[in-house]
């Protein structure tokens, strides 16, 4: 088990009912139920698969909470924003985020990198060769979906970060740095402190 990412409870989406508060409302998806939410609620859990051991916080904001949220991500060093694909392998970042979300997760995954915290950043060529992708499994960054709606309903985004970096052409692993996993851990508590957590169906206002 990660020493950078020990593993926490997981927490599920409101159960459906309506929230009394003033901000906007928009009805939400997941996969487990369907509800009426405001934003800035947030739920984690720990990711286990045979490549990786990551965590995650998964959230819901609308426009004005997302931009507070990156810019408060900036504030924390030398943090650049970078796309899914890139024409090239040059991975050049993002000045601004579009202000229309996509539903396809080129069109909505984005990663955070801390040149204070890692110089591992990489690029892979697609298999058809026609573009490049940002190479998650390598690089120190930390994923970045955004929030969209689609049909008034609210979709939920998700900052994830794994604490092992993979080659998958040589299949060797190795840990990611320590300070990688400090810099995760405080964006997420960003999150903790300014959003409402949901566990077991139960809104934790």
């Amino acid at each position: 088990m990660s020493k950078l990412f020990p593993p926490v409870v997981m927490y599920l989406p409101l159960a459906a009912r309506k929230v009394g508060h003033q901000d906007t409302f928009f009805r939400f998806h997941s996969c487990f139920v369907y509800g009426w939410i405001t934003s800035r609620i947030y739920f984690e859990k720990t990711c286990l698969n045979t490549i990786t051991l990551g965590r995650q916080v998964n959230f819901y904001m609308t426009d004005d909470d997302e931009t507070n949220f990156v810019k408060s991500v900036k504030e924390t060093g030398n943090v650049e924003i970078f796309p899914n694909v890139f024409a090239s392998d040059r991975v050049e970042p993002v000045q601004v985020l579009p202000n229309k979300v996509s539903a396809t997760l080129t069109g909505k995954r984005f990663f955070l990198f801390n040149h204070n915290v890692s110089s591992r950043l990489f690029s892979i060529r697609n298999k058809d060769g026609s573009a490049y992708s940002f190479d998650w499994t390598r690089s120190s960054a930390i994923e970045f979906q955004r929030c969209f709606v689609q049909d008034g309903i609210m979709y939920p985004g998700r900052i994830f970060a794994d604490s092992v970096a993979y080659d998958l052409q040589s299949k060797s692993s190795l840990p990611k740095e320590a300070e990688f996993g400090r810099w995760y851990e405080s964006l997420a508590a960003w999150i903790r402190k300014y959003y409402r957590p949901i566990r077991d169906g139960i809104d934790q206002a």
